[in-house]
């Protein structure tokens, strides 16, 4: 055959004359037999060319053989390359394949754990809830528990005593214990008791009451002023349970001028109205509860000085700072001692008058002039941030700016510092121990003294200058005050 390496190099070295490349075109030959097989029409005379390889042709065909032979062999590389690049890709797919499966199965685990988070705090902010719920229903259980309790417990302690009203307390005994059998069978059936226990005709009296109480509490604030008497301190007790204001009623009366509300919202307007000495309060009430009942009477510019005392259920150490948070002086919880509670009072109370003594030192005894000065307060003293404080400021400032005004009325004052005339009466009282009235006397006087002392001015001028409408009256005051008249000052300087 004249293929490269059999016919070719034998013709090439001379072992041969010539050689022919047989004809063998198989495609088309099998084409043929597959047609006749089949019986379909075929050409009876198929003419298969070939080609004689001679000395004459045989460099072209070696040369044309042998770039076929390279361009096979070239073509057989390619394949192996593309084999191997095909196994690589298939490779590659299957990591691929592998890695979309991964980030499939991590998308999966990732959204299962995010379900699984969300459950899990779904479940704990219901168990919160649950916990929350628990909280407030064995508060208010204890609550309720506790006061029925108190209200057995004292009045059975009077009893023993021989104190009181003993029908009265029998009667407070009696509905107590009532009370407790209800509670009782409510927290064994972790039910809720419904604290609404005072019933229409009750809440309507408690409304007279109030009524009545501040009727009788401004009547009484307008003799004291015109009168300057002597009065027992203001208690206001605020309290839901009518049984526990008159169990605290029977207590204080003896003692003090008690004064009483049924809620929070009640007590805030009472207390601001009358303006108490001292406020007795219970935490859980409807309406408005102790807690902001207390931090609104804190924050009011006329009852801001009033000491509070909260009666609570309430008894652990998280709800005690909450309550003392709110400016609650003290917090005791029921049920409590009648006893320890009088004395309680009556030691805020007493405190509060350590203050008055301090504060009417500071405001009073410095507020002398000097030589030099011609304002009766004194300017270079310190003012402290208290509220107490800063109203006795303002309130101070304002009469001394009106102090001239022989027309000044009490009013005119509680206009400058926002309060009416009872309110400032009650506050100035209540933190200085004296009535506005005294203390812008007290106040003329000292100024009138000191410019006897140190000005030519006759006593008519000076008179006139503090603010007494007539020179009689100024040196009737005076006399009163120093046991002198101002014309004896006057003789002594001159000595």
């Amino acid at each position: 055959d004249g293929l490269p390496g059999e016919g070719i190099d034998a013709i090439q070295n001379g072992q041969l004359a010539a050689s022919y490349i047989y004809p063998t075109h198989g495609e088309e030959v099998i084409a043929l037999a597959v047609r006749i097989l089949e019986g379909k029409p075929f050409e009876r005379v198929n003419k298969l060319e070939s080609f004689v390889i001679t000395p004459q042709n045989v460099a072209d065909i070696s040369l044309s053989s042998n770039s076929l032979m390279k361009q096979n062999q070239y073509l057989a590389t390619i394949q192996s390359k593309l084999e191997t690049y095909l196994g690589f890709y298939h490779i590659q797919r299957a990591l691929l394949i592998v890695s979309m499966l991964v980030i499939l199965l991590l998308a999966v685990a990732v959204f299962t754990t995010w379900r699984a988070v969300r459950a899990t705090r779904r479940a704990n902010r219901r168990m919160r809830e649950l916990n929350d719920e628990q909280t407030r229903f064995f508060t208010n259980a204890s609550h309720q528990l506790r006061t029925p309790l108190t209200l057995i417990a004292g009045p059975v302690n009077q009893l023993a005593a021989g104190n009181g009203d003993s029908q009265q307390l029998i009667d407070i005994i009696k509905r107590n214990v009532e009370q407790l059998q209800r509670l009782v069978g409510d927290v064994l059936l972790f039910r809720r008791e419904n604290r609404a226990t005072i019933d229409d005709s009750t809440a309507t009296t408690d409304e007279q009451l109030i009524a009545s109480q501040k009727s009788v509490q401004e009547s009484r604030h307008d003799t004291l002023i015109n009168d300057n008497a002597d009065e027992l301190a203001t208690v206001l007790i605020v309290d839901d349970n009518a049984d526990m204001r008159a169990y605290l009623r029977t207590l204080l009366l003896d003692r003090y001028y008690v004064i009483e509300a049924a809620d929070g919202q009640s007590g805030l307007k009472l207390a601001v109205e009358s303006v108490p000495d001292i406020v007795v309060s219970d935490v859980m009430m409807p309406v408005m509860d102790g807690l902001t009942f207390c931090s609104r009477l804190k924050q009011h510019e006329a009852t801001s000085h009033i000491p509070v005392l909260l009666l609570t259920a309430r008894s652990s150490e998280q709800q005690y700072i909450e309550g003392m948070q709110t400016g609650a002086d003290m917090y005791m919880t029921k049920p409590f001692s009648a006893d320890l509670l009088v004395a309680n009072i009556a030691s805020l109370l007493a405190n509060r008058q350590k203050l008055r003594q301090l504060f009417k030192t500071q405001n009073l005894s410095s507020a002398l002039p000097t030589a030099n000065q011609h304002s009766t307060l004194n300017t270079q003293q310190p003012t402290s941030t208290s509220p107490d404080r800063r109203f006795l400021d303002t309130f101070l400032k304002a009469m001394e700016k009106h102090m001239s005004n022989t027309n000044l009325k009490i009013e005119d004052l509680g206009d400058e510092v926002g309060l009416s005339r009872v309110q400032l009466y009650r506050k100035v009282k209540a933190l200085m121990g004296m009535t506005p009235v005294e203390i812008l006397r007290e106040t003329r006087l000292k100024r009138a003294m000191q410019l006897l002392k140190t000005t030519d001015k006759t006593v008519s001028e000076i008179a006139n200058e503090v603010g007494f409408a007539t020179p009689g009256y100024f040196s009737s005051c005076f006399k009163k005050q120093y046991d002198k008249y101002p014309t004896d000052i006057r003789e002594e300087m001159k000595v």
